[in-house]
């Protein structure tokens, strides 16, 4: 098993979930459009970030947390880790807009 340190960079500035509904609609939209950038340093540790605030730690530490998982069953190129995270973005935004608009309605 590879031991992966997760060192995931958010600005603080982006460290805020969306409030209204029309925040949630632009989070949703930037996070689509963002790049993620994935590398190894030299002590195997993955590091992770996106090249953008896009309004959602949540959002950015799930898309992070899926390329480590990609890393640990094998992928070591940044390329394909990055190709992974735009690949359970979909994904992954239909369940953070579903768990928003549920916590939301009441």
């Amino acid at each position: 098993m590879i031991w992966l340190l997760l060192a995931l960079v958010v600005p603080q500035e982006s460290s805020f979930e969306p409030q209204t509904r029309a925040e949630l609609d632009a989070v949703s939209a930037r996070y689509t459009a963002a790049r993620f950038a994935v590398s190894f340093d030299a002590n195997n540790r993955l590091a992770c970030k996106p090249d953008d605030q896009f309004g959602s730690t949540t959002l950015s530490i799930q898309s992070c947390i899926m390329a480590a998982k990609c890393a640990e069953k094998g992928e070591r190129s940044p390329d394909k880790l990055v190709r992974c995270i735009d690949r359970t973005k979909p994904a992954l935004l239909k369940s953070y807009r579903r768990d928003w608009l549920k916590a939301h309605s009441q």
